[in-house]
């Protein structure tokens, strides 16, 4: 499993996406993940693909681009820096950061 998660994590730093599955916009930016590990680390994801047929896109307007794109890197990486919790606490205030965060456990 180790090996998995280590492939998945290189993917996503060599921007290689032969084998992603989820386009995430926000913004009117784009990123992308794998179904497996999106639905692992969010329930809200996972529900939203239940509810559609491939190819899956999911719209998340409303929310800044770059602070939920680094949710995504925390779900390859296990980790997020303080600094970019402080700047999407500081731009989006605590309310609408926690409903980001909530979307990602």
């Amino acid at each position: 499993l180790l090996r998995v998660g280590q492939h998945l994590r290189q993917s996503r730093t060599c921007r290689d996406r032969r084998f992603v599955d989820v386009e995430i916009v926000c913004d009117h930016q784009k990123d992308y993940a794998h179904s497996t590990l999106a639905c692992v680390h969010s329930s809200f994801i996972h529900e939203t693909m239940n509810n559609t047929s491939p190819p899956f896109r999911i719209i998340m307007n409303g929310y800044r681009a770059r602070s939920l794109f680094h949710i995504v890197d925390w779900m390859y990486y296990g980790e997020v820096s303080t600094t970019v919790i402080s700047r999407a606490y500081e731009r989006t205030g605590p309310s609408n950061l926690g409903k980001v965060f909530s979307m990602f456990t």
